[in-house]
């Protein structure tokens, strides 16, 4: 229910740190038995909580990175759409000569653009530029070769990173022009091009989102990318990331899921004296 009743904000708007915090912080207090008259001790770290199920963690959601994922989605909707009105209205405003990729704060932003924009930065981290007559993408600026995570280009002239994907393509069919190609592209990405599809018949180019199989962007898949790129190397280990077949096993089993999480929680204790 907690999870549930800002989701309506965070679809369209991005709140502040400070209250997603205290979203935490709430949902923390209510794991851990503390209320306003008596606090408890929390034995598991916030940040093992959230991590996900099957990578040894409990599933907790991260207001700020759900909130993010959110927005990343509407953003999705959004540029998928480029004949939409809000779209037409948003790049007469913001980024007329550009995309929305490289679209700037702008001057007197609202708050909503502010918001797309911070949807967009997750966005940016997986997504792809999908071929289809080469015309709207840049050889060295947009990320399209299939790799993941995505990056750009290699190229053996740097001033050609604003040329068009178009001129790598023949004129006549629709096939990479073997010409073209070793005259612009460093040898170690020329296979790379090759393992791309191009449409027997030349529509514009797409978006694709490479963190997840179909290519289509979820809120789900967005998150767990937010929150892959928020771990540093200090944050701490979840409470069975050593064992994850053990955390699999646990979730499926048929009992109540109070004594899954008990067993989450002293699991990890009890493999680690093993092993001492």
């Amino acid at each position: 229910m907690a999870y549930a009743m800002p989701v309506y904000s965070m679809n369209y708007f991005e709140l502040l740190a400070e209250l997603c915090s205290e979203l935490d912080r709430l949902i923390a207090n209510f794991w851990s038995g503390s209320t306003r008259d008596k606090r408890k001790l929390s034995w598991v770290a916030w940040k093992k909580l959230i991590t996900s199920k099957d990578t040894g963690g409990l599933g907790f959601r991260d207001f700020k990175l759900s909130n993010q994922a959110l927005l990343a989605n509407h953003v999705w909707k959004i540029m998928k759409r480029p004949n939409s009105l809000v779209y037409r209205l948003l790049k007469a405003r913001y980024f007329k000569d550009g995309i929305f990729f490289s679209a700037t704060k702008g001057h007197k932003p609202s708050y909503g653009w502010n918001s797309l924009r911070f949807g967009r930065d997750l966005l940016a981290t997986g997504v792809q530029f999908n071929i289809g007559d080469g015309n709207n993408t840049k050889m060295g600026v947009d990320p399209w070769l299939p790799t993941n995570p995505p990056r750009l280009l290699r190229l053996i002239n740097e001033n050609d990173k604003e040329k068009s994907v178009k001129l790598l393509i023949h004129e006549s069919s629709p096939q990479w022009d073997d010409m073209e190609i070793p005259r612009l592209i460093d040898p170690r990405d020329h296979y790379l091009i090759h393992k791309i599809y191009l449409p027997s018949t030349p529509t514009a180019d797409d978006y694709l989102w490479s963190c997840s199989k179909d290519g289509q962007y979820t809120v789900k898949s967005g998150y767990w990318q937010a929150l892959s790129l928020a771990r540093g190397d200090n944050t701490p280990k979840a409470l069975l990331a050593t064992n994850p077949d053990i955390a699999k096993r646990i979730w499926k089993l048929d009992i109540t899921p109070k004594l899954k999480h008990i067993l989450c929680v002293l699991l990890p204790e009890q493999l680690e004296w093993q092993t001492t």
